[in-house]
């Protein structure tokens, strides 16, 4: 850790939080104490103990060797240096937080180790030395099998130097491995390079040196790489939680608008509100004028968070070019994010058209559609949607959604980002992918209880696109979780003024009382929205307020509102309105009645049809039997 730190060094605490987070203080300093003895009883005085810790100057690293070599760009150098993966086969038992630190180093270096190398071989090339080149396109081949570039410069410069045989086996076993270990058809121009090699392409023999893999060493732009789905970008580790988490996030779960609402639901498969997702090449959108001016309209209204509206668009869209796979994929999302009873059949329908799309439509479509479903092949087709389109930015967006470790989701969402060319162009209302990945990185960070990120996330959104109205009800949200209440009120003024849709103020201030902890202002706000006349004000105040009342330990109270509709001190009750069917088995559960809560929600699950659930939920219901 000292050597991956360089001169900057690593603090106690950091060591400690790493090597020992389960142990006490006392401990943890006594057992950081005895290893540092230790290492100056067996090696000598390695480790300068200076307010943070470093090993002595004079002490070589072969990993501050490498990140030199790369921040002075001497790329032949580095390539020499990078062996393969950072402490690879190397593990700590019990040590979560290690291992999640070792995957952080790993990928930094994984990502500047592919750089330099790809740079020296392109220098190599360049200046004629192509079998070192060749050796050099090789090593990157191995260390990401499926990447189409490096598979397609690895066969030039092997044709360069002459070995024709060698570059069409490579080819091949590419091929090969795409097919049996992703499922997916290989990238068309490894294809054509294997076609123009079986016809002896006089370009690609030994005297061609202008090729893929020849081209003059010129650093690529600061676009992060992607290594097999490595990450690149420094992540920042999620603040640990707070007690309060549970309420906040339960608060906006269900009715409160914003980050969590589109967020937390983002993260867990719920219908959500999104950012429009414009195809960076659809095989086929729409046919027809008609249907193409229906489907742009959806993809407009979908990016201003208008899913009703959406919803609409895209399935006149579909009405007008019923074979069009990605119409009917967009009709799917938008009746998804609007909470329509026929979604399923329209995923079933994106479905069977998807054969019909292009391989990267197609890989989009499963991979979203296994997502909604909760269906574990969503990872394997991410996996591969994010390794064959490295620079498809809404294929990363969707390949970063269906990842459940923020290490891996984090890095494909900022290139995403980097990728969008429209983020530059806040005029490019109808086409921001970049908004859609910046949503979910915020989404993530803050499910995650990092809000420091967040919030930093949040604000890059509105320096790309300071016109937009939905980060700013993003900040809003996350001003209220830090305790800045006026300034959130002034964020969410601002998304106002941009046209943002405007809520129930009453309620955005009971939730807002429920983030920040308030709950002695939460109790005031529900003694007036609970002595409503109106039954729909105090449907949406009983959820809220039961909320309230459970962060209190007033579980009786709760369950008297559920159950008999009458609010703390109310004297009247409203004996017509039927309990809340959720609420009432949470609070069985929280209150020690587990047996009580199984039965409530078997009940409800028998009363639920079930015919246009996903494929799972349908098997599993009527699989249940006893």
């Amino acid at each position: 850790m000292l050597a991956a730190a360089g001169p900057r060094g690593v603090t106690r605490d950091r060591l400690i939080g790493i090597l020992w987070p389960e142990s006490y203080a006392d401990r943890a300093r006594h057992a950081l104490s005895q290893t540092l003895y230790s290492l100056r009883r067996d090696v000598g005085t390695v480790v300068a103990s200076t307010p943070d810790l470093r090993l002595q100057a004079l002490i070589p690293s072969d990993v501050q060797e490498l990140r030199d070599a790369v921040a002075g760009r001497r790329w032949a150098d580095a390539a020499a240096l990078y062996g393969g993966p950072f402490l690879d086969g190397f593990y700590l038992a019990d040590a979560p937080e290690f291992e999640r630190w070792v995957e952080g180093e790993r990928a930094s270096l994984a990502a500047d180790g592919t750089r330099a190398i790809e740079l020296a071989a392109r220098e190599s090339a360049a200046a004629g030395r192509h079998d070192e080149a060749s050796a050099l396109w090789q090593r990157l081949t191995r260390l990401d099998p499926f990447s189409a570039r490096y598979a397609a410069a690895c066969m030039e410069s092997l044709g360069v130097v002459g070995d024709r045989a060698a570059a069409l086996a490579h080819g091949r076993a590419y091929m090969d491995r795409m097919r049996r270990e992703l499922g997916v058809e290989p990238d068309r121009a490894v294809q054509t390079l294997l076609d123009r090699l079986r016809d002896g392409d006089p370009t690609l023999a030994p005297a061609a040196a202008v090729s893929v893999a020849s081209r003059p060493a010129v650093e690529p732009p600061p676009v992060p790489p992607i290594s097999t789905i490595a990450a690149v970008a420094p992540l920042e580790a999620p603040a640990p939680p707070r007690a309060r988490s549970r309420w906040w996030r339960e608060a906006a779960l269900l009715g409160g608008a914003g980050l969590l609402a589109a967020g937390w639901w983002s993260v867990h498969g719920t219908p959500r509100p999104a950012a429009a997702i414009v195809p960076t090449a659809p095989s086929r959108t729409a046919d027809s004028l008609v249907a193409r001016r229906f489907y742009d309209e959806g993809l407009r209204a979908l990016y201003q968070f208008d899913a009703a509206a959406a919803d609409r668009h895209f399935r006149a869209a579909l009405r007008e070019d019923p074979t069009s796979a990605m119409t009917a994929y967009r009709a799917w999302y938008a009746a998804r994010t609007a909470g329509d009873a026929d979604q399923e059949t329209l995923a079933a329908r994106a479905l069977s058209l998807a054969p019909r799309a292009s391989p990267r439509d197609s890989l989009l479509i499963a991979t979203h559609v296994a997502l909604a479903r909760n269906d574990v092949a969503a990872l394997a087709t991410a996996n591969a949607l994010a390794a064959r389109y490295p620079d498809d930015a809404e294929a990363l967006v969707r390949a970063a959604d269906a990842m459940p470790d923020l290490g891996r989701a984090v890095p494909l969402l900022d290139r995403a980002v980097r990728l969008d060319s429209a983020a530059a162009d806040p005029r490019a209302g109808d086409a921001c992918l970049s908004c859609e990945a910046l949503s979910l990185l915020a989404s993530r960070y803050g499910a995650a209880d990092s809000i420091d990120a967040a919030e930093r996330v949040a604000r890059r959104w509105i320096r790309l696109r300071p016109a937009d109205a939905p980060p700013w009800r993003f900040l809003a949200e996350l001003l209220v979780l830090r305790g800045r209440r006026s300034e959130a009120v002034a964020a969410e003024r601002r998304f106002e003024s941009l046209g943002g849709a405007r809520d129930d103020a009453a309620v955005r201030e009971l939730v807002w009382d429920l983030q920040s902890d308030d709950l002695a202002a939460a109790n005031a706000r529900c003694d007036a929205g609970l002595a409503a006349r109106d039954s729909a004000t105090f449907v949406t105040f009983r959820w809220y307020c039961a909320i309230a009342l459970r962060a209190q330990g007033r579980y009786r109270d709760a369950l008297v509102l559920v159950r008999e509709g009458r609010g703390p001190g109310a004297l009247v009750s409203r004996p017509t309105l039927l309990p809340d069917p959720l609420l009432a088995p949470i609070l069985d559960v929280e209150m020690g009645r587990p047996l009580l809560a199984i039965d409530a929600w078997r009940a409800l699950a028998d009363a639920s049809d079930h015919t246009d659930a996903p494929p799972g939920v349908r098997a599993r219901a009527t699989s249940r039997g006893t």
